[in-house]
């Protein structure tokens, strides 16, 4: 390993394993993208289009598309706001809710497949490490 740098290695595995997922993805019918933005609608169930987008840190029309593909597939319906009519709020349905699970289940599988390598301790000793720094970073932001 050329660097133990923390920083260095912090930034090296989350590429990885963004690497390892995009092309575990290219074999399932949900990419990267579509899987965080089914969470998100599962997360805030109703949310606005509107707020999608800049969770995603997507533009409104570029949204709109996405979430064109997301309904097509049956994974997503769109209701109108009662109040607002300019206004969609978005809501997973159950086959969406289904592919969300399996897709979740299948890489976490991965996932532990990686920490596998770790002993328990090194497991809890991670963990714990993990926590502080999530901790630290919402206090930031």
């Amino acid at each position: 390993m050329p660097s133990t740098d923390v920083i260095t290695l912090s930034l090296e595995l989350s590429r990885q394993l963004k690497k390892a997922q995009a092309a575990r993805s290219a074999g399932t019918q949900v990419n990267l993208l579509q899987l965080q933005g089914l969470f998100f609608i599962k997360e805030t169930n109703g949310i606005s289009m509107k707020d999608l987008a800049g969770l995603l840190k997507i533009g409104p029309s570029t949204a709109t598309a996405f979430v064109d593909r997301l309904q097509r597939s049956g994974w997503v319906k769109r209701s109108s706001d009662k109040n607002n009519r300019k206004v969609v709020h978005l809501h997973l349905t159950k086959k969406g809710d289904i592919v969300l699970r399996a897709e979740f289940r299948e890489r976490q599988k991965f996932l532990k497949s990686i920490f596998a390598v770790l002993s328990e301790n090194e497991r809890k000793s991670l963990s714990h490490i993990l926590t502080k720094l999530l901790t630290a970073f919402e206090a930031c932001h």
